[in-house]
């Protein structure tokens, strides 16, 4: 127990309904080393990131019972030795037509490839940037359905929070109120909140499906968001909405192959648990330089990073 250990960690745990960040461990040792791995790290991926890509997918009108082939790929690649780029599943293995739903299941590399090879590389990369990343942070080429997004685990909670609330991009925070001496209110947060259940939130909800049934489908729109307020609220009224980045149905689709990817699939170590409303998706690099695991319930969103 008294031995360094040669490889790093990092977790948060935060609330997918409004973005309060309930636990953070930036690394092994605060005295060693104060790179905050949680926050400042910029991280691959790996399979972690391929629920984002899922939901593109269906977005796009894939399902989950939509037969992809899991079969050998080569594509042309200049910068390779032999110009050629041959992805592989971890395994090394093929098991022909299989639906999505097992796909992830079992993160098939190669289906995650073919499918947004079918949906584009374009039309992806700007939908996964409402799950609250970057342009910047995510390759514009096939490599993304691998997990080959540079993102720390913060960035990865926050998107994952988007399928855990139902659609809804929340900000993460680390402070909810201060008080002086006296007692007073000298800060209070005033986070945007999912709120589903919030009658505003209902009201909302029905004029974008009454919108969205006159006017016809448009293309991709920058995803306003707003961060806490740093002045005190008068008085705590009906709670800001956070803006909804995928639909309900998208989310709910997502979710349930998660679900499966802890029941029987790659992430079934956390049945240790004993619990049946867990989600999660497991991720490495190559040579498992990078091993990440982002699960959820309606409760909380958890990632957590090795490497």
């Amino acid at each position: 127990l008294a031995q360094i250990p040669a490889v790093q960690a990092a977790m948060v745990g935060l609330d997918p309904d409004d973005g309060a960040i309930r636990a953070l461990i930036g690394g092994f040792n605060f005295s060693r080393s104060k790179f905050n791995r949680a926050t400042q790290s910029s991280r691959s991926a790996g399979s972690s990131f391929k629920p984002f890509i899922y939901s593109a997918a269906f977005d796009h009108g894939f399902t989950p019972a939509s037969v992809v082939n899991d079969a050998p790929l080569v594509f042309p690649d200049v910068s390779r030795p032999n110009g050629l780029w041959t992805p592989s599943n971890d395994d090394g293995k093929f098991d022909g037509p299989i639906r999505l739903r097992e796909a992830l299941v079992h993160s098939k590399n190669l289906v995650s490839v073919r499918l947004l090879d079918a949906i584009g590389v374009h039309y992806a990369h700007e939908y996964v940037t409402r799950f609250g990343f970057s342009a910047q942070q995510v390759p514009e080429n096939l490599s993304m359905a691998l997990g080959t997004a540079a993102v720390s685990p913060l960035a990865m909670a926050r998107g994952y929070a988007v399928i855990a609330n139902g659609g809804f991009l929340v900000d993460p925070y680390f402070i909810a109120q201060i008080d002086d001496r006296d007692g007073k209110v000298i800060y209070r947060a005033d986070p945007v909140r999912a709120c589903r259940d919030c009658p505003q939130r209902q009201l909302e909800d029905q004029r974008e499906r009454e919108h969205a049934a006159q006017e016809p489908a448009s293309g991709f729109s920058p995803i306003a968001t707003a961060n806490a307020s740093a002045a005190v609220p008068p008085n705590p009224g009906e709670p800001r909405l956070a803006p909804r980045v995928i639909d309900a149905r998208n989310a709910f689709l997502v979710t349930s192959l998660m679900r499966d990817v802890v029941r029987r699939g790659t992430g079934s170590g956390a049945m240790v648990l004993k619990r049946n409303d867990l989600a999660g998706k497991t991720g490495t690099t190559n040579e498992y330089r990078d091993a990440w695991f982002s699960g959820f319930n309606a409760r909380i969103v958890a990632t957590a990073w090795v490497g």
